[in-house]
């Protein structure tokens, strides 16, 4: 099986634990239901201070005969009053730390190694779209965005809204953090963003859907966050490598 497009899925799925979209020909308008509850998440997001999430994934890729599932899963702290964000991440049974701390995020080295790769991110852009439901947001605000009825989430009624955004915007989600190349944008078929909101504003569920198909390969991934703790109090710690424990290229064997 081609690595290539597994592995490209999973640069969006880190990506976006977070891009501009151009609606299709003949798209249909958004709906004014929908586009007010789009109002009212991002409104609440932009006063709540801080909050918790838990992130559950899955990417699957099949090459003929062959096939492949990957689980990823997460849960961090975000505070926007410090703009500090933590996550602990696990991919395929192998788990790692990052942290965002203003606009420097540090990633966790894989053994053998240890230490820190140091990125910076990009200061042109608000500090909320490095941020997972940040990024949800931001992708919802650049396509047209459809009302999609009412569910209960945990014991708490939400509004559901959905969007299809381009490969284009996919690829904007992923130049957050680097790795935008890997996409291959020409063989994206299907991106489906899912927001569930309270009814005070409150974000309680995201879940982003990506068909993949190229030379005869294919994969699927989904992401699902779920967002509690709004305004309550949240502790990141944050890294300070030296030395031989900073790598500012990136991981070594990344």
């Amino acid at each position: 099986m081609r690595p290539a497009l597994p592995l490209a899925l999973l640069v969006v799925l880190a990506a976006l634990a977070g891009c501009g979209a151009v609606p299709g020909l003949g798209a249909p308008p958004s709906d004014e239901r929908a586009v007010a509850v789009r109002a009212d998440a991002s409104e609440y997001v932009a006063t709540a201070g801080s909050y918790r999430f838990k992130l559950d994934g899955r990417v699957s890729a099949a090459d003929g005969a062959a096939s492949r599932t990957v689980r990823v899963g997460a849960a961090g702290n975000v505070s926007l009053a410090r703009r500090v964000l933590g996550t602990n991440a696990t991919t395929g049974g192998r788990s790692r730390r990052s942290v965002v701390d203003g606009y420097t995020a540090y990633t966790e080295c894989a053994p053998p190694w240890d230490g820190w790769a140091v990125e910076t991110l990009d200061r042109e852009r608000s500090w909320r779209t490095h941020t997972p439901l940040g990024r949800q947001l931001a992708l919802l605000n650049r396509t047209n965005v459809y009302w999609n009825g009412t569910e209960t989430v945990d014991g708490t009624e939400a509004r559901v809204i959905v969007g299809y955004p381009s490969a284009r915007a996919l690829r904007g989600v992923a130049s957050e953090r680097g790795g935008a190349s890997d996409l291959p944008t020409s063989g994206v078929r299907n991106v489906t963003v899912r927001l569930w909101v309270a009814d005070d504003g409150r974000p309680v569920r995201s879940v982003v859907d990506v068909e993949v198909r190229a030379d005869g390969a294919s994969a699927n991934a989904r992401l699902a966050t779920d967002y509690r703790g709004f305004g309550a109090p949240v502790s990141v710690s944050v890294p300070n490598p030296t030395g031989d424990d900073r790598y500012e290229l990136g991981c070594p064997g990344s």
